[in-house]
């Protein structure tokens, strides 16, 4: 009876593990979201821009204060495959949110790679943590469909 017991306050353990792990990955997609909003309204033909865009900038401070945070209390084999699911749920929701722009200038296009690739980099800089380009394969297929990237 008393491993019974054990087993349930195992498995609820687990099961309380996961939603926190669920809302940690929601919370940065709920920040993605709102660094997001206003991608419209970004100036994508503005050729000077040689840096990441200012939304990207915003998101990726995020993500690093919360991988600072959670490194300092999990261990990197809890933190791994929540860092992991962040990196597969934010490029499928930045895909989603780039598809919505008219990216059909020359310029536009590459401003989205150049914060995709301000995006990827820092996904790889976290020490420990390894994010796969599997992981975030949908944001480089998404530039090699852009026609400034098609091999012609």
């Amino acid at each position: 009876q008393l491993l019974d017991l054990l087993d349930a306050l195992v498995s609820d353990f687990q099961t309380h593990e996961e939603e926190i792990y669920r809302k940690l990955v929601g919370i940065m997609k709920e920040r993605l979201d709102f660094y997001c909003a206003r991608l419209a309204q970004e100036p994508w033909n503005d050729a000077s821009k040689e840096a990441a865009s200012a939304y990207m900038r915003g998101l990726t401070k995020e993500l690093e204060a919360l991988v600072r945070v959670l490194a300092a209390t999990l261990p990197t084999s809890a933190l791994q495959p929540i860092l992991t699911k962040i990196a597969q749920t934010g490029a499928k929701r930045l895909v989603e949110h780039y598809s919505q722009l008219p990216l059909t200038t020359s310029v536009s296009q590459h401003r989205i790679h150049q914060d995709i690739t301000f995006f990827t980099n820092a996904l790889s800089t976290f020490e420990g943590m390894v994010v796969t380009q599997e992981d975030v394969a949908v944001l480089n297929n998404f530039c090699s469909n852009l026609s400034s990237f098609r091999e012609k």
